[in-house]
């Protein structure tokens, strides 16, 4: 009688079969990954740029009750109110949604200065996510606004924003001229 031969893998075989099943697996594994991080990337890029540009909208806005209130259109803004937004060191933040009840106030706040996260505070999200400096979680996002006289009716605005992402610190600022429109 003759003995029936075993057929099987040897060791060799599995392991390479094993070692292809590996790189069939964690390539698309590392896409989606590289994928997920260049979303959430995107992601702060896009709040960032939108925290900004509020930012400026924020200064405009105060220039504009200036003007309504009778006041000079920068005042508040520049000396002899808070010297700090023209200071390039440390510049000067102020609330969106700082609330005492019926009205809203937009109190210029100076900066301490320094990096990231020192210097301005980092933003909030309340509960309606909206972005404040008052209440809800702190989230990664610092705002500082800083102001440079060109002349008597021209102001440059920087609005920086700055965060720590998944590939470190980041940063993006946004310049804008506003004009004392009355005047032109």
């Amino acid at each position: 009688m003759k003995k029936a031969l075993k057929r099987g893998f040897s060791l060799i075989e599995t392991m390479i079969a094993i070692s292809v099943l590996v790189l069939v697996i964690t390539g698309p594994l590392t896409l989606a990954a590289q994928s997920l991080k260049a979303a959430s990337a995107a992601k702060n890029n896009l709040i960032a740029a939108n925290l900004a540009q509020e930012g400026i909208e924020l200064i405009r806005l105060y220039r504009t009750n200036n003007i309504l209130q009778g006041r000079g259109w920068m005042e508040g803004l520049l000396p002899p109110g808070p010297a700090e937004c023209q200071s390039p060191a440390n510049g000067c933040y102020i609330d969106a949604l700082n609330f005492d009840g019926s009205t809203q106030n937009f109190e210029i706040k100076n900066c301490s200065g320094g990096f990231y996260p020192n210097g301005c505070p980092l933003l909030k999200m309340n509960a309606r996510n909206f972005y404040n400096y008052t209440s809800g979680n702190t989230t990664i996002f610092q705002r500082t606004i800083r102001l440079k006289k060109i002349d008597d009716d021209i102001v440059r605005i920087n609005v920086t924003i700055n965060w720590k992402g998944n590939t470190g610190g980041q940063s993006l600022s946004v310049e804008e001229i506003i004009l004392n429109w009355l005047r032109l």
